[in-house]
């Protein structure tokens, strides 16, 4: 299997889009706002369903209610007869991924649970290939073990920066299968962490148990 991570020409994103949209819609997807972070669950099994060498399944494109910005993941198996596997990411427009170059090739960065997201190196660009799992992997692979992982991104669709991370379920080396179960992103300059989404109607319950502890307080004195 040739290994390549270069920058993919306009005339593909056409055949990425019509198949992303497919597999979009294949997959169960539904978004939710909390204080000012969406998030969309996915849920969608990235393995490869055409085989043949040099074939991707393209899986997206992702994206954060504007145009102008989004992110696609590509998976393929068993391209040559053997167990090897490939999961890489791209973003589309103007984004920029958490990520790396080593040599000729960009990786995105795994990164940790909780990690405030704008402290982080944006420096993959947009439409390039970035490796996350590559077989059994190369030196700067950081998608190679299996358990929960995540990439972050950031992003403008024209009035300011906003910050997101997308979490995936990684099976592991050497098949590079994954889960991709949601992504979420805030609003413009909010500060978003990595994987961390308050819980739907928090900030309505707290104002409720102010409420209820300001009635308490009030029956107290009478």
């Amino acid at each position: 299997m040739r290994r390549d991570s270069v920058a993919i020409d306009a005339s593909r994103w056409s055949a990425y889009t019509a198949a992303g949209v497919a597999a979009a819609t294949g997959g169960m997807m539904t978004s939710e706002a909390s204080a000012d972070i969406t998030v969309v669950d996915v849920n969608v099994t990235l393995e490869d369903r055409t085989q043949g060498d040099g074939y991707f399944d393209v899986f997206g494109p992702y994206g954060f209610g504007g145009g102008g910005a989004s992110f696609i993941f590509q998976q393929a198996f068993n391209e040559t007869g053997s167990n090897e596997g490939v999961l890489v990411m791209v973003g589309l427009g103007n984004i920029d991924i958490a990520g790396f170059g080593a040599g000729p090739y960009w990786y995105p960065s795994n990164l940790a649970y909780g990690a405030n997201l704008s402290a982080n190196s944006f420096g993959m660009p947009a439409s390039v290939r970035g490796d996350m799992a590559w077989g059994a992997g190369y030196t700067s692979s950081q998608f190679l073990s299996a358990g929960k992982s995540y990439v972050g991104f950031r992003f403008d669709l024209g009035g300011g920066t906003q910050y997101g991370w997308a979490e995936l379920d990684v099976y592991g080396a050497p098949d590079n299968r994954a889960e991709f179960i949601r992504y979420a992103y805030g609003d413009v300059d909010e500060a978003v962490q990595v994987g961390v989404v308050p819980a739907p109607g928090a900030l309505a319950g707290l104002a409720l148990g102010a409420a209820g502890v300001s009635g308490w307080r009030r029956n107290r004195r009478a």
